[in-house]
């Protein structure tokens, strides 16, 4: 028990420490893992309880485990959430949800022939669908983190400087930071009626004061 506990414990510290500090669209699933470890938890825990809560004596002196009390505990511990999945349902019910198709529609749509997209995950895996799969828009150099670092390419300033005087380039950010570094050094067009950090067009380096 202490090993798995020592196990567990350590693989959901890990895990929470490494989703409060990482960026993602979706962090939200990255914690499968801890909540499967804390229902793992309560299980254990309920089990102890109904142990002791149960235990009896047989004729030959064993103790054995009342089944009435322990599925008391499960419908515990299971009722509040049985009478929250309608309402639990609804709230992650994505089956209606177009709005990924709607905003690459329009960035596709949007974006001028051959032009340069330093990208960031969430969107890229769409935009490589939409050009490998789907066959759309292959003139469009779609630049990820990854194929930054794969390709040595630099930060994301030294993508949009190389191209920016040859081929239209428009950017997708979502860290705040990188969002105020190119405010700082480029005018910026927001495309379509969605989050400007989801696609905006490069128009020009600003100028330095002397």
């Amino acid at each position: 028990m202490r090993s798995r506990t020592l196990l567990t414990g350590s693989a959901l510290a890990i895990t929470c420490f490494f989703n409060a500090s990482y960026v993602n669209a979706m962090i939200d699933r990255y914690y499968l893992v801890p909540v499967l470890i804390a229902w793992t938890w309560l299980a254990i825990l309920a089990e102890g309880v109904a142990r002791m809560a149960s235990s009896s004596v047989d004729d030959d002196g064993r103790r054995t485990l009342q089944p009435v009390v322990a599925i008391v505990l499960a419908v515990v511990l299971l009722l509040p959430t049985a009478l929250e999945l309608g309402d639990r349902y609804q709230a992650i019910d994505r089956s209606h949800d177009d709005t990924a198709a709607r905003w690459l529609d329009m960035a596709l749509s949007s974006m001028d022939r051959d032009a340069v997209v330093v990208s960031w995950w969430s969107y890229s895996t769409a935009l490589w669908y939409a050009q490998v799969i789907e066959g759309r828009r292959p003139d469009i150099s779609i630049i990820d983190d990854r194929t930054r670092l794969d390709q040595n390419l630099g930060d994301i300033y030294d993508v949009i400087d190389r191209n920016l005087p040859t081929r239209p380039v428009y950017v997708i950010r979502v860290e705040p930071s990188e969002i105020a570094g190119i405010a700082e050094r480029y005018e910026t067009q927001p495309l379509g009626a969605f989050d400007p950090s989801m696609l905006s067009r490069v128009i020009r380096r600003r100028e330095v004061a002397p």
